[in-house]
């Protein structure tokens, strides 16, 4: 894959519904397995069209990236440090697609809350190694609210307390 085609930018009025159809795509391939009925239905609820429009517009921002017109992975980060989710299409992943939404994302939180010194995540089991791979450290055991199941994760920041 030729990386100069891949775009990263905001995502724009009107894609909720496209992120969203990924989001659940990817789920309900790779985590839905792992998942209790109300884990899958507490997901689902929060991946709607509906739900991430309304969370754009307050506390949340959220990049994709996109080759051509596709859209193959997006990110949400909450308050400027938390990754409330990232997911890539299938065939994209461990191409690079979703440590680069981290970078450009951990780039706007810096520049927009230049005192945050770690950006945290609570990881799905099965993309631990992953994030592990992006520079994030378990900073606890699995557990499960709601059925969702997660390990809370965090990045530490250059020129942070733990850097």
């Amino acid at each position: 894959m030729n990386f100069s085609e891949v775009l990263y930018r905001p995502m724009k009025k009107g894609e909720e519904g496209i992120i969203s159809a990924l989001i659940v795509d990817v789920f309900t391939e790779f985590i839905m397995p792992l998942y209790s009925r109300e884990g899958t239905d507490e997901f689902l609820r929060y991946a709607q069209e509906e739900k991430i429009s309304e969370r754009s517009q307050h506390n949340h921002f959220i990049l994709v990236a996109q080759i051509g017109s596709h859209v193959i992975g997006a990110i949400e980060v909450r308050e400027f440090k938390h990754i409330s989710m990232l997911f890539v299409d299938d065939q994209y992943q461990r191409k690079g697609i979703g440590g680069n939404l981290i970078r450009e994302a951990t780039s706007i939180c810096q520049e927009n809350s230049p005192e945050i010194d770690q950006i945290t995540v609570n990881s799905s089991p099965n993309a631990v190694q992953a994030y592990e791979k992006f520079g994030f450290l378990c900073s606890g055991s699995e557990q499960e609210i709601s059925g969702i199941r997660f390990v809370p994760m965090v990045f530490k920041l250059p020129g942070g307390d733990g850097a």
